[in-house]
């Protein structure tokens, strides 16, 4: 007897017939990455991750999200004070609560997941809870906000209700417009510092200036009010200066620049990158390399036309800065830039944004901490603001014609289109939640409910591979006509079940493991580019009895 393989998670009983599979899917067209990443574990014990082929900025196809604004409010005529904003900064909780610091106004006001106003927590004054001024906010958690008062040089914790929690002077003093503070999980505050003895003065000399400082972060311990420094290399900085008879003096930008990334790692250490190559490399404070993340990308050559395009933009508003604008171009370097950002979120996830031409939408590759590749988000809408992505949904703010800003939301939808398996094939690590619940109750005995317990527990046809791959068409037409095989990888361990297969139907990812009587079938949908999650149920003919579980699939290396 052959027991089939749920086609929907409600099948009401066991079906003892064979699989008839025959609805066929068309794929779309798609530009994922088609060759399997690599790892290499070099002398030192760092491991090189490398992706051959990640998809190209323009790319429509089931690894790339498109990231449409689903929620906006802000007022330009001021009719509501609670939605007028002048300089913002968001953040948000993970019910999707929005904070907004208002930084003219020095408060922060609260809105709900649909954008209604709830309350003002936090308002200009000197006492407990209220700040001077403040040019950013951090949410740590959903419960402690943490607010940068410029006046005070203070920085500020709050709840949710702005009822001061605690305090603390700010170890590092620097001036800046935005404050971009970060909180690591061993609760420390990290603040980026660089220092030069070889600054150039006030004003500048003419033409192109170069100087070197030192790059470091600071850290202070919130427990133990311990402050130590990190030095993570050498800063290098040029300016261009041009003086007329009406500018006393003024600055020309230097295009396609090459820069240094460096982001706290939240738990620990740092993530670097250089803008000019597709290598991201973790580091821990000591400097040593753990991780580096390649990407198989060809540069893109600064042209000619590149050089006389910044020369016409110059001199369409400054005729007489021509010759400072063409010994400009003649400075650019010989590649542009690759990347452009580094974000890390509330998953510890890496987005890694590329460069991109200045009439093309922001473009971001999403990597585990492993440095795995998840898929890659195209954003449908100009941000004015950082990111803030908490559980798979963007926060930030845009700006109208007139630069009023607007707080949008953006949750990350991976193209659909029509799967088809030919979209999924390659390796996978496999989790599971622990718990086991039952979701149908029909034992023949009481033996028989023990014994359901017990397989549902522990036995190994109740447990799905730890490592799988989904592989080509499936060699046993007859019973598995229109399936695909589930294989496992080299050097995985191996499985009880003998018949192992996938379909994709509606872009729902139905996995089955079946010895002929017993297994489990899971019905998958996608939660980010290369991520697919969802319930697992048992079958098991001789009980009837049914339990369901949490699993989730995460792209893997097949190598490895």
């Amino acid at each position: 007897m052959f027991r089939s393989v749920p086609t929907q998670p409600a099948a009401p009983a066991p079906v003892l017939l064979a699989l008839t599979l025959t609805t066929a899917l068309s794929s779309c067209e798609s530009e994922a990455p088609a060759v399997e990443p690599t790892r290499e574990t070099l002398p030192n014990g760092a491991v090189v991750v490398r992706h051959p082929d990640l998809p190209a900025i323009d790319s429509i196809g089931p690894e790339v999200a498109e990231a449409h604004v689903d929620l906006q409010f802000g007022s330009a005529d001021g009719t509501d004070p609670n939605l007028t904003f002048g300089a913002i900064r968001v953040q948000a909780a993970s019910d999707g609560t929005i904070y907004v610091l208002e930084q003219q106004a020095a408060e922060v006001r609260v809105f709900d997941s649909g954008g209604r106003y709830l309350r003002t927590i936090v308002r200009q004054g000197e006492g407990p809870g209220e700040i001077g001024g403040a040019n950013g906010i951090f949410l740590w958690g959903d419960t402690l906000l943490w607010i940068n008062d410029t006046r005070q040089a203070t920085i500020i914790g709050v709840d949710p209700d702005g009822n001061e929690v605690r305090r603390f002077a700010k170890p590092v003093m620097r001036l800046t417009s935005t404050w971009a503070g970060v909180f690591d999980d061993r609760g420390r505050y990290w603040r980026e510092v660089s220092h030069a003895d070889n600054a150039p003065g006030f004003p500048p000399p003419m033409g192109l200036t170069s100087w070197t400082g030192r790059h470091y972060y600071k850290s202070h311990d919130l427990s133990s009010g311990a402050i130590d420094s990190v030095q993570v290399g050498e800063a290098r900085f040029r300016i261009y200066a041009y003086a007329t008879p009406e500018v006393p003096f003024g600055f020309l930008p230097l295009r396609f620049e090459p820069f240094e990334m460096i982001v706290v790692n939240p738990a620990g250490g740092f993530w670097r990158a250089h803008s000019t190559s597709y290598r991201i490399a973790q580091t821990t404070e000591n400097g040593d390399t753990l991780l580096v993340i390649e990407a198989g990308l060809p540069e893109q050559p600064v042209t000619d036309a590149d050089r006389s395009a910044y020369v016409d933009s110059i001199v369409a508003d400054r005729p007489e800065l021509r010759r400072e604008a063409e010994e400009v171009a003649g400075l650019m370097p010989d590649t542009k830039p690759m990347l452009a950002r580094i974000i890390i979120d509330d998953e510890h996830r890496l987005w890694v944004q590329r460069l991109t031409p200045a009439d093309a939408p922001a473009f971001y590759d999403l990597f585990s901490a492993d440095g795995n590749y998840l898929g890659s988000v195209r954003l449908a809408f100009v941000a004015a603001g950082p990111l803030v992505i908490r559980n798979g949904t963007i926060h930030t703010w845009i700006e109208d014609d007139l630069e009023v800003p607007y707080v949008v939301r953006a949750p990350l939808s991976w193209a659909r289109g029509q799967l088809s398996q030919a979209d999924l094939l390659g390796c996978y690590d496999v989790s599971t939640s622990r718990a086991w619940s039952l979701i149908r109750s029909d034992p023949r005995s009481s033996y028989a409910q023990r014994a359901a317990e017990v397989l549902a527990d522990d036995s190994v046809f109740y447990q799905m591979p730890s490592r799988i791959q989904l592989a080509g068409p499936h060699s046993d037409t007859m019973r598995l006509r229109g399936r695909w095989a589930i294989t496992i990888p080299e050097g995985a361990q191996p499985s009880v079940h003998s018949l192992m297969s996938y379909d994709i139907r509606n872009d729902t990812l139905n996995l089955a493991f079946s010895t002929g009587y017993v297994g489990l079938a899971a019905f998958l949908t996608r939660s980010n580019g290369a991520t697919w999650s969802g319930p697992v149920r048992t079958f098991d003919d001789y009980t009837g009895l049914a339990w369901s579980r949490q699993v989730q699939l995460s792209r893997s290396t097949c190598g490895r």
